[in-house]
This record gives C-alpha cells, sequence and structure tokens, in this order.
C-alpha cells in the first residue's frame, strides 16, 4: 500500500460497512491506493477494473470503519491494578517513564481492538513540561491517529492549572506546524468545582484562538466538546468501570443528526463492550425504546470522527482515509446483511478483530500487532505500574 505506487489493494470481505448506520452491503470491497479509499463496489466489478491490484480476500468477515474512541485517558491503565490509590495520588508520582510505558501499552492494546482514533485527555503531572508532544510522538510512531489535548486542573495550586493551559498551547502550536500529520490537538480542562471559572475562560479562548475544539471536564458518563459554530456529546457508559459498577445515566439523543461519539474513558478496551453498553443505556428523547444497533455503530465510529474534527475519517468511501478494520463473523446464529449490526453487538469482542488498517498502513494482521513485540510492552507496561506502587511512602 505505497503512496507513491499505482498499484491498490482490494479489500473483499463478505459484507462491507462503508457507510456506519447505512445498511451494509454483501460482496462488496474497497480499492486502497496510499493512505485512502479509491474506489467500491461489488466485487466482480472491482476485480475487472483492477486486474493488477493486490488481492485481499476476507472470507467471512466484515470491512468496517475502525473504531474512533472519542473520550479516554491514556494513562489511567497504570491505575486499573493500584486499587488502593487514589488518582489524584497516582497522578503526583507518576515520572515520564511511566507515562511513556502505560501509554504504549495502552496503545498496543486499542490497535488489537480494532481502534483506529482516539480523542485523549492526556493526565499526567504538569511537572513534566512536554508531556504532551512526548505522548503525540509515541502515537505517531504506533501509526494511529488522534485528537490530543492535556487535561488541565487547578486540583493542586493555580499555577498546575497554567501549566497544564500551556501544554495545550504548545501542542496547538506544533499541529499549526504540521509536525504531527495524523494528529490534531484540542483544549482540555477541568469543569469540576476543584477548578476556577477563570481556568475554564482561559482554556475557551485558547481553543477559539486556535480554531480548535473545547471539552471541560467532568466526572460525568457525557462530556460536552464545543467548537465555533457548533457542539457535541461524547458519552462514556463504562465511566464507572472501574469501580466495578456502571453508572445509572442515559444516552439520550436528541435527533440522528446530533453530533455524538461514543468513549470508554480510558475503562477497558474492548469496543465492543462499551457500545453494548452504550445502547443498554440509550434512547431518543421522544420515546422509550433502544436505538437501533446500526445507530451505536455510526456513533463508535464516523460520530466520533465527526465529533473530534478529524477529516474525511469514518467512512469506507472514495477520497476518504483508509482507517478500517476487519472483523470475524464466526458467530453461533446466522448472518446476513440485515441482522449484520444486531449480530456484531450481540456476539463481537475485541478477540475478533482480524485486521487494523490505520492511513492505509497494516498494523493488525490475523488478530497481531505487527512489528510489535507484545510480550515486552506488556512487561513494560506492569514494570512501570510496579514502579508506581513501590514508590509509595508508608
Amino acid at each position: 500500500m505505497s503512496t507513491h505506487s499505482a498499484t491498490g489493494t482490494l479489500i473483499l470481505p463478505d459484507f462491507l460497512i462503508d457507510i456506519p448506520g447505512a445498511p451494509p452491503k454483501e460482496g462488496w470491497g474497497v480499492r486502497v491506493l496510499g493512505e485512502t479509499i479509491d474506489d467500491s463496489g461489488p466485487q466482480p466489478e472491482l476485480l475487472r477494473a483492477y486486474p493488477e491490484d493486490d488481492h485481499w480476500h476476507a472470507p467471512g468477515q466484515v470491512l468496517s470503519p475502525g473504531f474512533v474512541d472519542a473520550h479516554t485517558h491514556l494513562t489511567a491503565l497504570i491505575g486499573h491494578g493500584a486499587t488502593d490509590l487514589s488518582w489524584p495520588t497516582i497522578l503526583l508520582r507518576l515520572d515520564s517513564e511511566m507515562v511513556e510505558r502505560t501509554v504504549e501499552s495502552a496503545l498496543f492494546h486499542n490497535l488489537a481492538a480494532g481502534v483506529t482514533a482516539i480523542g485523549e485527555a492526556l493526565q499526567a503531572p504538569t511537572l513534566l513540561p512536554g508531556i504532551l508532544p512526548t505522548v503525540a510522538r509515541l502515537i505517531e510512531s504506533w501509526g494511529m491517529r488522534a485528537s490530543l489535548s492535556y487535561l488541565a486542573c487547578e486540583r493542586e495550586s493555580y499555577e498546575q492549572g497554567q501549566a497544564g493551559l500551556a501544554e495545550n498551547a504548545e501542542m496547538l502550536e506544533l499541529c499549526g506546524q504540521g509536525e504531527f500529520p495524523h494528529i490534531s490537538a484540542y483544549v482540555a480542562a477541568d469543569g469540576s468545582k476543584e477548578s476556577s471559572g477563570e481556568l475554564r475562560e482561559d482554556a475557551e479562548s485558547l481553543a477559539w484562538d486556535g480554531e480548535a475544539r473545547c471539552l471541560l471536564h467532568t466526572e460525568r458518563s457525557e462530556q460536552t466538546i464545543f467548537w465555533i459554530g457548533g457542539q457535541g456529546r461524547v458519552y462514556t457508559p463504562l465511566l464507572d468501570w472501574r469501580f466495578l459498577a456502571e453508572p445509572v445515566s442515559w444516552l439520550i439523543l436528541r435527533g440522528d443528526d446530533e453530533v455524538v461519539g461514543l468513549g470508554s474513558d480510558g475503562s477497558l478496551f474492548d469496543f465492543f463492550r462499551v457500545m453494548r453498553s452504550a445502547r443498554r443505556q440509550s434512547r431518543y428523547e421522544s420515546g422509550t425504546e433502544l436505538l437501533p444497533a446500526s445507530h451505536i455503530w455510526r456513533l463508535a465510529t464516523s460520530g466520533g470522527a465527526e465529533l473530534l474534527g478529524m477529516q474525511k475519517v469514518g467512512k469506507l468511501l472514495p477520497g476518504w482515509q483508509a482507517d478500517l478494520q476487519t472483523i470475524d463473523l464466526t458467530f453461533p446464529a446466522p448472518v446476513t446483511a440485515a441482522n449484520l449490526y444486531a449480530q456484531l453487538l450481540r456476539y463481537g469482542s475485541s478477540q475478533r478483530v482480524q485486521s487494523v488498517i490505520v492511513a492505509g498502513k497494516v498494523l493488525v494482521m490475523s488478530g497481531v500487532v505487527l512489528g510489535v513485540d507484545a510480550a515486552n510492552v506488556r512487561a513494560r507496561g506492569i514494570a512501570a505500574a510496579r514502579k508506581l506502587t513501590g514508590s509509595l511512602v508508608d
């Protein structure tokens, strides 16, 4: 899939989800050329039109846009095993190595689970200046797409909040200069009573000046993201998963055109579980029925991409980014175009993700993250967590 080659790759699955939420297409495929989708259509037509292309046959699989985790905290992973520690305590103990190793581990698990893009509100000590660009470079090296921010907070001091805003400002400047081809920046600030209204006002001003999005972060399962001329919401149904109890909350949509995405909040790496929980907690404002499975799939892909302002991400149409995944459909019940979305939400899991491509580059094949020593990544992540807990003073 070279960006300089006229030879493309035809991906030929049993089913194609090119527009999430719309009826899947049986017997269709796509042509990937460089970083984008060059063409799509019935497989016999593609094979006739591009006889010199590489053929990637994916029988028993569905081809779909990759998941967009529209709200996560990559460093949350380091606290998953430290159940006796408060998050503020963890933040104070983190150092650069812990952050990098934890982010690396989180990226590995996200990729393996079919997540091709993330909306990251980084939680890390502000005594580590430049940590956000460091994380950006890590994400670029893993080949993923992201919209990044630093979660500025005044929990410890006014100066802490200003240092967080400075991280956001640096990231906005770097992205404006084209430093990171597949990463954009937004601004995030604590919206709770622990931080001042002045911090929130400064965050909004910084975002507007940079023509970027702004998130005022709360502890709710729903976050609002603002931008010039619009706003949307990201819903995190597993917000309290780390405490082994899902919150009593509802994803209530005011209409099909509302800009809404789904997020894991850094709680786990199986987006199928995020989607299932979102559907259980969902309804339209005007009714009591759960949202259709097809609508949930849209929120998990193109909805999140639109919310984060990612251009031509989340659909598999000609001219759009080749960010995609193939998913094994060896389910206990028959799969048809009519029941595909429902079957995916019922039986799907991260273990069924077979391949992942971001910007035309194959990153996962046959469920294996390519070019990565999985055992080594896990070992480094666990070592970082043990360093965290071992550094505590009784």
